[in-house]
């Protein structure tokens, strides 16, 4: 609405966790709307993508009163206000606050107040002075809040960069200046050869420690700490904490505490790679201990891995920073990895009952979220299967790439996954090799490639359903997999319009595949077999009307007819199809300008059978948005029977040239041979 920028379909895809074709079928539905009101619909430059001309966005926010500016919501504000605090912000004055936020002087008081009991949480105060107001506290206690918080400190310090405040953008340049010198320093640590971090480690790490570097330049330091000096002297990270307060100008003695502090922080970074010289005092004794907790998750479990020796080695480097996380408490609190606890609970039981060796070593008890990341391992290697096809793209840092590898493998067993790899890794290393899909949590350069897809770690039923339609195309499993599961309906439905209730509409799919029991089949033997399409669409089942049916109760009773002539369903079954839309809305609308109704087995199917009405115009399904034209009717007896025919149906819908022959069609005839078509397409392919 602001902006001239193009978009094209796979990014709003990707955006708005749709299918390319949901996406195609709803600017359709806007640009038709826009053009009843008068307002030109958005453009395309071939090639490019969409975008609103300077005309339509003027009438577009006068129409919605877009003009009117968007105030920030309260806990946005506040987490403004806090970091503002954090970093001894010059902007932190009430009157400052106020206009910067654009709310009252009494609106800030309020928020102070809100504050300070979250302080109150953490063992600290908030006290105010002629400057404004400040976090006040033991320093480590604030840097606690910092570590837990920082996922939503990253997303205030978006806010000021894209601030139209100059102000607020200078305060957000400092710690930007900061986050770029962390990263050059980290740079500078892993070209040591020594040492290489993983992607999400190193992001955590520049986004915590930045925040902390402010408090210090600050004068926020902290006061001597001579515990275990000795042994911290000796570790090449003391040097290399040393060398990046060196950049900054921090040689005095008063900062020993502090690189000490910073050195325990690198200790705990996630690595995915040690060097041939390591020389961490509790190396061989972790060496040990994994192999313990291995052994312990094999007896508890039952279960044996594809590859020890590979998580053996993983889980060793996992755990060499997880036992300094643990130690110096900055355990992991990212609220992503709780979530494998509730998917995985049977890997996570298991790797926390085989984890006792490990938490001896310190004392300390691990958390949920280090048992979760450390659980990935585990679960990775259980589902590991034999395929070479496809590539795991990551930042590997917190193990979401095993995750996602995992799930993924579980919905595909019949693969098998190479990866996870660093982006560097894949550029240097494995761009030039032939996988048939490269799968990424990051963006990359795709050089024109169309075999690269970015999935979320924990991929949503649509990135899966987007997948299987990848790995298909590219050969990876074969199609019959789609034949032989209900998803091939699923599918064909999410490609054509927005899912508002996936389960329900899932259960609704699944029950009319299942044999429910009470139904009355009458003499089904023949159905034994699968059927295929066109032993279900013939001349007998298919209607042409002109111009008789009115609305869509009519256009489904009449659709059903011919089933009800053969004795395949009873009326009782018509009456549940009409009920089931009035009672979950216009679901059984699978595509553009395509009905299909069904019900459960037991509300009247006698035989299997698949019947379809043509309509010469369109009828609306409950509302306008939903026209049909293509009224089939399924009327399903077991789970096999008829699968066939649905997934060669779901293939002539995904069909645009196909699907408009259907709906141009004037006889039966040129159904016929849409079918034939599809048959022969099917039987030689090209």
């Amino acid at each position: 609405m602001d902006n001239s920028t193009l978009y094209d379909i796979q990014y709003l895809s990707r955006e708005l966790n749709l299918s390319n074709r949901s996406v195609y079928y709803n600017i359709t539905s806007i640009s038709k709307k826009l053009i009843k009101e008068n307002i030109e619909p958005p453009k395309n430059i071939r090639g490019q993508g969409y975008y609103l001309s300077n005309e339509s966005q003027i009438k577009l926010k006068d129409k919605y009163n877009f003009h009117k500016k968007v105030g920030i919501d309260v806990k946005s504000r506040r987490n403004i206000i806090i970091f503002l605090m954090i970093i001894d912000s010059p902007l932190n004055s009430i009157s400052k606050l106020s206009d910067v936020l654009d709310v009252s002087r009494n609106t800030i008081l309020n928020d102070q107040k809100s504050i300070r009991k979250i302080m109150e949480e953490y063992g600290l105060n908030l006290e105010g002075n002629i400057k404004g107001h400040h976090i006040t506290g033991n320093e480590i206690k604030i840097r606690d809040l910092i570590q837990k918080n920082f996922s939503m400190l990253n997303s205030v310090l978006d806010w000021m960069i894209e601030s139209e405040r100059d102000l607020v953008k200078e305060e957000a340049k400092s710690v930007i200046n900061l986050k770029a010198l962390i990263t050059n320093w980290l740079r500078t640590v892993e070209e040591s050869k020594y040492i290489s971090f993983t992607e999400d480690g190193k992001n955590s790490l520049i986004s915590y420690y930045s925040v902390v570097l402010m408090r210090i330049l600050n004068e926020h330091v902290l006061r001597k700490d001579l515990t275990e000096t000795s042994n911290l002297r000796h570790q090449k990270e003391f040097g290399w904490s040393k060398d990046l307060f060196a950049q900054l100008g921090l040689e005095d003695s008063k900062y020993v505490s502090e690189i000490f502090f910073l050195e325990k922080s690198l200790l705990g970074v996630q690595k995915d790679r040690l060097g041939t010289h390591v020389n961490y005092d509790i190396k061989n004794i972790l060496i040990e201990v994994t192999q313990k907790v291995i052994e312990n998750f094999k007896k508890l479990s039952g279960l044996y891995f594809k590859n020890e020796q590979q998580l053996s080695n993983d889980l060793y480097v996992h755990l060499i920073s997880t036992f300094y996380r643990v130690k110096y408490k900055h355990q992991y609190t990212d609220n992503l990895v709780t979530e494998i606890k509730k998917d995985f609970f049977d890997v996570y039981t298991f790797t926390r009952l085989s984890l006792k060796p490990f938490e001896e070593l310190n004392v300390a008890q691990l958390s949920e979220n280090e048992i979760s990341l450390i659980a990935i391992y585990f679960g990775a290697q259980i589902i590991y299967e034999n395929n070479n096809k496809v590539l795991l793209v990551c930042s590997a840092g917190l193990g979401t790439s095993r995750l996602l590898k995992s799930q993924v493998e579980s919905y595909f067993p019949e693969i098998r996954i190479k990866g996870p790899v660093t982006k560097n890794e894949y550029e240097n290393n494995f761009m030039n090799l032939k996988y048939a899909v490269v799968i990424t949590t990051i963006p990359l350069d795709t050089n024109g490639s169309n075999n690269i897809i970015r999935l979320s770690p924990i991929p949503t039923q649509n990135d899966i359903s987007i997948l299987r339609k990848l790995f298909i195309r590219k050969k990876v499993i074969s199609s019959s997999r789609i034949e032989n599961k209900f998803s091939a309906i699923m599918d064909i439905i999410s490609d054509f319009t927005k899912i508002n209730d996936y389960g329900k509409l899932s259960r609704g799919i699944k029950d009319i595949l299942a044999d429910n029991g009470g139904t009355n089949m009458g003499d089904n033997s023949k159905y034994k077999g699968t059927q295929r399409l066109d032993d279900l669409i013939t001349k007998d089942t298919v209607k042409f009307e002109q111009n008789n049916v009115n609305d869509w109760r009519a256009a489904i009773e009449s659709a059903a007819e011919p089933l009800l002539k053969s004795g395949n369903i009873t009326m009782e079954y018509v009456h549940s199809m009409i009920n089931n839309v009035e009672k979950n809305g216009p679901y059984i609308n699978i595509g553009n300008m395509v009905a299909l109704a069904h019900a459960k087995p037991s509300e009247g199917v006698k035989k299997l059978g698949l019947s379809l009405l043509h309509l010469n115009r369109p009828v609306n399904l409950l509302d306008e948005n939903h026209p049909i034209k293509l009224i089939f009717v399924l009327a399903a007896i077991d789970q096999k029977s008829h699968v066939k025919a649905m997934a060669e149906l779901a293939a002539i819908l995904r069909d645009k040239g196909k699907l408009n022959q259907l709906i141009g069609a004037e006889n039966y005839e040129q159904i016929e041979n849409v079918l034939d078509d599809s048959k022969q397409n099917k039987t030689n392919p090209k």
